[in-house]
C-alpha cells in the first residue's frame, strides 16, 4: 500500500490530482491502483506568519521497503505534477495581498 499525504492542499484539489493521476503512479509503482491511497487533511501551512496553502505544500510518500526502487521516479513525478497542479490552482484565485 502506498499512502501519499498532502498537506497544503484542501481535500477538493487533492481528490482532483487523486483522480487523475493514480493510474500512473501505480504504473511507476509496478501496482496497481487499489494499492495507492490520497490523504488530505484539514490544515494550513504559514510561514512568517503568513498562510502558504496551494504555494507551499508539503508531501510524505509512505512506501513499502518493496517499492524502494521506485522511489525516485515518484518523487520526480509527483513534484513535476503537483507543480502543475499548484500553478492551476493559482491561475483561477485571486492575488490577495
Amino acid at each position: 500500500m502506498v499512502t501519499i499525504n498532502i498537506y497544503g492542499l484542501d481535500q477538493y484539489a487533492v481528490s482532483y490530482y487523486s483522480k487523475t493521476h493514480t493510474e500512473n503512479l501505480a504504473s511507476l509503482c509496478e501496482t496497481t491502483a487499489d494499492n495507492i491511497n490520497f490523504v488530505a487533511t484539514e490544515n494550513s501551512i504559514f510561514h512568517n506568519g503568513i498562510e502558504q496553502n496551494s504555494w507551499n505544500i508539503l508531501v510524505h510518500v509512505h512506501l513499502p521497503k518493496e517499492l524502494k526502487p521506485a522511489e525516485k521516479a515518484i518523487a520526480k513525478y509527483l513534484l513535476k505534477t503537483i507543480g502543475e497542479l499548484t500553478k492551476l490552482l493559482g491561475e483561477n484565485t485571486e492575488n490577495v495581498e
